[in-house]
This record gives C-alpha cells, sequence and structure tokens, in this order.
C-alpha cells in the first residue's frame, strides 16, 4: 500500500481553500508480460495544493516510483495507465495536460 502524506503550512479554512496544482483521481497502472497482464497500481488518488508539501511512503514495490512516472508521462516498457484521470492547474501556455 502506497500512502501520501501532505503537510500544509498555510491553514486555510474550507471556503479560502485554493485549487490544487495537481489532482491524481482513481489511477490504476497495469504492465504487459509474458504471462499476461500485471495490474501494477490501484486506486491511487493525491490531491496537492499550492504551499503544501507532500511525501509519498509506502513498501518496497508499492507503486511509488510507478505512479509518479504515470503522473509525468513517463512509465517505461509496456507501462500503460488503464483508468483515472490526472489534473493540473497554473499551467504555462507551452506545458501541456496529459491525456490518459
Amino acid at each position: 500500500m502506497t500512502t501520501a502524506i501532505g503537510n500544509d503550512n498555510n491553514a486555510n479554512s474550507h471556503t479560502d481553500a485554493p485549487e490544487p496544482l495537481l489532482e491524481v483521481e482513481d489511477l490504476r497502472i497495469a504492465f504487459e508480460s509474458s504471462t499476461g497482464v500485471v495490474e501494477a497500481v490501484r486506486d491511487f488518488d493525491l490531491t496537492i495544493y499550492p504551499g503544501q508539501k507532500v511525501a509519498i511512503v509506502g513498501e518496497s514495490g508499492s507503486g511509488k516510483s510507478t505512479s509518479a512516472m504515470a503522473v509525468l508521462g513517463l512509465l517505461p516498457g509496456t507501462g500503460k495507465v488503464t483508468q483515472g484521470s490526472v489534473s493540473y492547474t497554473h499551467l504555462r501556455a507551452h506545458e501541456t495536460v496529459l491525456d490518459l
């Protein structure tokens, strides 16, 4: 199990909450192997707000790096996002949003 831990130093009330910089919802990632499809990450959610510090912690092989690479659009080999969404806000004109 992978867990995202956040620490928001800007304790905003819910009415003043800013829009998230990054929002990952229900992400699933799979790899094809010689024996079939291996689902490496299931139901990964993450929301990061401006000023928030986040650490993703978990056991070896729990999907931390795979999830991060998927968010960046850099999955290796046969890795594919099979479900979910990744949304960015405050992008510059030359940046793009991942089309999953």
